[in-house]
C-alpha cells in the first residue's frame, strides 16, 4: 500500500461514553463505545443495547504527587470484562464486528491510569 492509498483510507475512532453506572468506591462502571468514521452511521456503537461493564482492581498503591494542591495518581485494571458486538452500524456491522473480534468473551484487559484532586469541606467557599 502506498502512502497516498493509506491517506485516502477512512479512519475509525472509538469514543467512550457513559453507560449508565459508575461507582468509583467499588470500581464498577459501564461504558458504551461510539465508533466514528465517515462510512459509519452516527449511532454505530459497541454496547448500544447493553453497555460494557467494568470492575476495576487497583494495580498498586496510590501515589501522592503533591499536597498543595492535593494530587493523587493511581492505576487500575480489569482483565475479566466481555465486549458485546457493535450495533446500528448499517451494512458494515458484520464486517466491522469480525474486524474488531466482537462479540468478545470475558477475559479482555483494560488498564486505567488516573490523577485526581479534591478539596476538603473546610476549603469550600461559604454561601
Amino acid at each position: 500500500m502506498t502512502q497516498g492509498e493509506r491517506a485516502r483510507r477512512p479512519r475509525l475512532a472509538i469514543q467512550p461514553e457513559y453507560g449508565g453506572r459508575s461507582d468509583f468506591y467499588t470500581g464498577q462502571f459501564s461504558l458504551r463505545f461510539r465508533l466514528m468514521s465517515p462510512r459509519l452511521p452516527q449511532g454505530c456503537t459497541i454496547g448500544a443495547g447493553a453497555p460494557v461493564d467494568f470492575r476495576l482492581k487497583r494495580s498498586g498503591p496510590s501515589q501522592w504527587i503533591s499536597t498543595n494542591p492535593p494530587l493523587i495518581r493511581f492505576s487500575a485494571y480489569d482483565d475479566t470484562f466481555a465486549a458485546p458486538a457493535a450495533e446500528d452500524c448499517g451494512p458494515r456491522t458484520g464486517p466491522l464486528n469480525r474486524r474488531l473480534g466482537l462479540p468478545a468473551p470475558s477475559g479482555n484487559l483494560m488498564t486505567y491510569d488516573a490523577t485526581y484532586t479534591f478539596r476538603t469541606y473546610d476549603q469550600l467557599p461559604t454561601r
